[in-house]
């Protein structure tokens, strides 16, 4: 839930930041998927754990990658983006790993590749994505994959399916749909 609160910090960084405009009715969205979010994960708030903080730095993070991924778009190509993307990630990645990393052993070379060809056309994709939308409303159909996430975990992992989850899934994909229409009017 924590890392999910990028969109509303996106909703309000946006503005000061890309001098972007918020229409009420965007305003609305934000705050029905928000509480489908909610809805969805069903957080405890009654005590802090370090965990939650790195959670909520998680979101922040977000929110200003997000504003300027679409900062850059509108200059750079996907290309350079997803580069200097996947140099500051394999750099950054590599220090953390030094103190644990070992060999990987017979498929798991195969699923090493297989993460990394994956996770970089994802990436690809998500950048040549963001050239057709702004900040704000590609943070919120990100949101969708709160609602993919449940659904897997009934479905693969037989997790409960709850009133709960199915009325915040509802409002989560009712608002991606409803921003994606606000772009057109």
């Amino acid at each position: 839930m924590l890392n999910m609160t990028y969109p509303v910090l996106i909703f309000m960084l946006a503005p000061l930041l890309w001098k972007q405009k918020i229409k009420a009715l965007a305003v609305f969205y934000l705050l029905l998927t928000m509480t489908g979010i909610y809805l969805v994960i069903r957080p405890d708030f009654s005590s802090i754990i370090p965990g939650d903080l790195l959670g909520l730095m998680s979101g922040i993070v977000a929110a200003f990658a997000v504003i300027t991924l679409s900062m850059a778009r509108e200059h750079d190509s996907t290309v350079i983006i997803v580069f200097y993307l996947m140099a500051i990630g394999f750099i950054t990645n590599g220090l953390a790993m030094i103190p644990v990393f070992t060999l990987p052993e017979g498929i798991q070379y195969f699923h090493l590749v297989a993460s990394g060809v994956f996770g970089a056309a994802g990436q690809v994709l998500l950048t040549m994505g963001y050239k057709s939308i702004n900040a704000k409303t590609g943070s919120m159909i990100s949101s969708s994959r709160i609602v993919f996430a449940a659904l897997l975990g009934f479905l693969i992992f037989a997790e409960p399916l709850s009133f709960s989850i199915i009325a915040g899934g509802l409002m989560i994909v009712g608002a991606i749909i409803g921003v994606s229409r606000l772009k057109y009017r």
